[in-house]
């Protein structure tokens, strides 16, 4: 396989992640991507996304700063300092250059994470049990092909 040089800067828009999560995982579409909302704006909490001291952090396996074609990455989302540590949640997207949906995700916590699509894109988010976590493991499938950066 080649190795592309296209950044790996997968994901995120991940504004989705805050803590006071909805129960069930975040509807599809509220990552703030462009031509999305996020929970916070959306009156899914009736709050503003990314308020307080928490802290999010999107850790890639070995630090992966390019991906090659076809391969999976293991990603780890975690919040920390959040306001109510049962209460946690997120929500993801991997976009392309056009901001299409690019890639594929795997359920790496099937009990505490979920897939959902919408508009032709694929997010990942927690599910109810998955709300009380405050770091989960998820799983990114590369395209087949070389798509460019991805964000």
């Amino acid at each position: 396989m080649n190795r592309t040089s296209t950044l790996f800067t997968l994901l995120v828009i991940a504004a989705a992640i805050i803590s006071l999560a909805n129960s069930g995982g975040a509807p599809a579409g509220r990552t703030g991507a462009p031509n999305e909302s996020t929970c916070g704006a959306s009156g899914c909490h009736g709050v503003q996304a990314n308020q307080g001291s928490a802290t999010l952090e999107i850790d890639f396996a070995e630090e992966a700063t390019v991906y090659q074609a076809g391969e999976t990455y293991r990603i780890n989302v975690s919040i920390d300092g959040a306001q109510n540590a049962n209460k946690n949640g997120f929500e993801i997207v991997a976009l392309d250059a056009n901001d299409n949906n690019v890639g594929e995700w795997i359920l790496a916590l099937p009990d505490d994470t979920q897939t959902r699509s919408s508009g032709g894109r694929e997010y990942i988010t927690h599910t109810r049990a998955g709300n009380e976590r405050s770091n989960w493991d998820i799983d990114w499938k590369a395209p087949a092909e070389d798509a460019g950066a991805v964000t």
